[in-house]
């Protein structure tokens, strides 16, 4: 996992479409890159996830799209308090020794 802040490449942000692009990774070599993709009259986004030369896509209806915000925020808060947490820790332990 990387640590950097992610810049989302939106390609198309208009009435009837939308793509972006988000890369997670620091080289080509090992780029892990997320995507959605929706198209006027489509059912559902596409989602679509690639790491390296792998990928794997999935159609998400907009209530999915809703339920994976609120987990993906939730998985942010929890990373942060634990991060918060092991911080205080080495703190109080820094200021013990």
């Amino acid at each position: 996992m990387t640590d950097n802040h992610l810049n989302p490449n939106f390609i198309r942000d208009e009435p009837g479409h939308f793509l972006v692009e988000v890369s997670t990774s620091a080289s080509e070599e090992d780029m892990n890159m997320l995507t959605l993709d929706y198209h006027e009259g489509d059912d559902a986004v596409l989602l679509t996830v690639i790491r390296g030369a792998e990928s794997i896509s999935l159609d998400i209806a907009a209530s999915d799209i809703t339920a994976l915000k609120e987990t993906v925020d939730r998985c942010a808060k929890r990373l942060a308090a634990e991060q918060e947490a092991f911080r205080a820790d080495a703190d109080w332990k820094a200021d013990c020794a």
